[in-house]
């Protein structure tokens, strides 16, 4: 007799159904996370796609405006003049080109006012000059202009009270004598001017002549064209010369002497002439005073 089997025919058919249950279930399980991982792939797609194509639809007005918004919202004049240079050959922007140039202008004369409410000096000029020169020329001109009147009124005005003296004095000892120099002023302006603006070729020319006049204005003109020009045995010949009554000299003398300019490297004349700069009222001097290590005796 044949031994029957150990699980029932019955249990069997069930043990069975229950495994094919299991397969189909787990094979809808993965069929269900690859859809789920498609699902989230396929939405962050969609996604930058929807962000690259809100970035394309922006009108051509709109990135121009976007542009200008930028420039105005920074607080500098020269990446407005930057900008002008940059597309004024666009006649597309000449809307934009005429804004720029309009809010140029404003910030332009903002500096200019700030300027002209402090005191006229080289000091201030040179200032001026380095941080504006490039996108306000016109303004920083004008107040060179007013700075070469201004010093040359002053040796205007000096001059008159040295040749009422000379009058006077000739007058006691030679009455018959009655002519007197012959002003030099409008060409010591002039120097001035064309040193201000950095003309040097023709300031040379103008300031030579009335530096050998022993003008210590124009000798100190002298003196800074050749120091702009890198001639430093001409700036230490000028700048000797008017040094005694010029701050600008002594401060150049100074500048010379630390740098070894012309003559060897001597700190301590360097803060002789800087001390003495710095007493005419001449306040780079002392600043570059301050700053040695080296003090006067």
């Amino acid at each position: 007799m044949t031994q029957p089997p150990f699980f029932p025919s019955r249990l069997t058919s069930t043990f069975r159904m229950m495994a094919s249950i299991c397969i189909v279930m787990m094979l809808v399980g993965c069929e269900t996370a690859q859809r789920q991982t498609l699902l989230k792939q396929t939405g962050g797609l969609i996604k930058r796609s929807g962000e690259a194509i809100q970035d394309l639809s922006q009108t051509p007005t709109q990135s121009k405006n976007s542009e200008i918004n930028q420039l105005f919202a920074q607080p500098y004049i020269d990446p407005l003049t930057q900008y002008l240079e940059r597309n004024r050959h666009r006649k597309e922007l000449r809307s934009e080109l005429n804004s720029v140039r309009a809010e140029r202008d404003r910030r332009c004369a903002a500096i200019a006012e700030r300027f002209n409410n402090q005191a006229l000096t080289q000091a201030n000029l040179n200032r001026y000059r380095a941080g504006y020169l490039y996108s306000c020329p016109n303004d920083v001109n004008a107040y060179a202009q007013r700075l070469a009147a201004s010093v040359a009124q002053g040796a205007t005005q000096k001059a008159s009270a040295q040749t009422i003296d000379a009058t006077q004095s000739n007058t006691l000892s030679s009455p018959s004598r009655t002519d007197s120099p012959p002003s030099n002023a409008d060409a010591l302006k002039e120097c001035y001017l064309l040193v201000s603006i950095r003309n040097y070729h023709e300031a040379l020319k103008i300031c030579q002549p009335l530096a050998e006049q022993n003008d210590v204005a124009a000798q100190t003109q002298m003196a800074r064209v050749h120091y702009a020009l890198k001639n430093y045995d001409q700036t230490l010949h000028w700048a000797n010369r008017a040094a005694p009554r010029s701050a600008e000299a002594a401060y150049l003398l100074g500048q010379l002497h630390q740098r070894g300019h012309g003559t060897p490297t001597d700190l301590r004349q360097a803060s002789l002439w800087y001390q003495r700069a710095s007493s005419m009222g001449h306040t780079e001097a002392q600043q570059a005073l301050n700053a040695l290590d080296v003090k006067p005796e």
